[in-house]
């Protein structure tokens, strides 16, 4: 993964599923919702080497069903994981993954994007936030089981058509009070 300068143009999170190699099942952006990005996505069981353009937002990636063997590169080396379902591989805001996964059968997955405004404007409200900007996290592979509950009540309100979630409603959302 590499880091971009802050003046680079990134792509839109809108745009990012035209490089996926997964087809795009359901959009919360097609139900009206502005202030996150949430997709599903029905993956191949084998995927060739591909890269995720960067974008604004932290990308968080949730495995629903297909446990599969992933690689990133990063430089000249491969990073190499094994996700489960209920793994979650994020990527910052500004950086783009060269990736690589396969697996026994195709998989589903779920992708949260959370816009980076949203996260650097929360940042700065934290105690001791300082003037830098915070570290936001990019692993392979982890377990967060908050995380994952978050996203997966993200889907049902989706799936049901409940209206879009705000810091109102959902205190527990970045910006959220």
């Amino acid at each position: 993964m590499s880091r971009l300068p802050s003046a680079s143009l990134r792509l839109p999170s809108l745009q990012a599923a035209d490089h996926l190699p997964g087809q795009l099942a359901s959009c919360s952006w097609q139900a009206g919702w502005r202030s996150l990005l949430l997709r599903e996505y029905a993956e191949p069981a084998v995927s060739g080497p591909f890269t995720t353009l960067p974008c604004e937002d932290q990308l968080i990636v949730l495995v629903l069903e297909g446990p599969c063997d992933i690689r990133s590169r990063h430089g000249s080396s491969w990073k190499h994981a094994r996700q489960e379902v209920g793994s979650i591989g994020m990527t910052r805001p500004g950086e783009e993954a060269q990736l690589e996964f396969s697996s026994a059968r195709p998989g589903r997955t779920l992708q949260l994007h959370l816009p980076g405004a949203t996260l650097r404007r929360v940042a700065r409200e934290l105690p001791n936030a300082g003037s830098g900007a915070p570290s936001l996290p990019s692993p392979l592979e982890c377990r967060d089981e908050l995380v994952r509950h978050t996203m997966l009540g993200l889907a049902a309100a989706l799936e049901d058509g409940a209206p879009e979630p705000s810091a109102q409603t959902s205190p527990g959302l970045p910006g959220g009070h």
